[in-house]
């Protein structure tokens, strides 16, 4: 459960920083492609590596984009009062950056509130991934689990041959609640 509501927090975060110091992945059908095409090493690989270098720990989000030229996975870990962000090469598999920070007081409540939405998810993100691909089939460019309107969800972005698909599955049955397709 904190690892669904963690998530949710990281991705706003994420989104900033991308939005401050990285490209946006995904601008223009040609990039997503590319992007696309450029991953040798899947979203589950790149969870395994980043909690082993942790040594466990919630995996709080998973997002493929492109940074500087490169393209990574980067994973957000929370782990025994810390949060990691590792950043992993998507044809390596190596961890090109890791950043490990202490969680101060002032997140006490945000970790309780992201604890209580892990909890009450029934599914896992693997499970909700695993659904959404079925659906759309592509490749996986962000899962999020967040609270929406008093309901906990997971929202999944896809890209399949050059269009972006969104999709929102509910993460205590499982069923598909919105799919909304666009081309580039």
């Amino acid at each position: 459960m904190m690892k669904k509501i963690l998530t949710a927090i990281t991705l706003m975060c994420v989104i900033s920083l991308s939005l401050v110091f990285g490209e946006p992945v995904l601008a223009q059908s040609a990039q997503n492609n590319s992007l696309v095409q450029a991953v040798k090493i899947t979203p589950e690989k790149a969870e395994e590596i980043a909690l082993t270098r942790v040594g466990g720990g919630t995996v709080m989000d998973i997002e493929l984009k492109r940074e500087y030229q490169q393209i990574i996975y980067e994973v957000e870990i929370i782990h025994s009062g810390r949060k990691y962000e590792i950043k992993i090469d998507t044809t390596k598999g190596k961890i090109v950056k890791f950043k490990d920070e202490n969680l101060k007081r002032s997140s006490v409540q945000p970790q309780t509130q992201n604890a209580s939405l892990i909890q009450d998810a029934q599914i896992t993100f693997a499970k909700a991934e695993g659904i959404a691909l079925e659906q759309v089939g592509g490749t996986v460019m962000d899962i999020e689990l967040k609270r929406e309107y008093q309901q906990i969800i997971y929202e999944i972005e896809i890209i399949r041959n050059g269009q972006k698909s969104e999709i929102k599955i509910d993460a205590t049955t499982g069923k598909i609640i919105k799919l909304k397709s666009k081309s580039k």
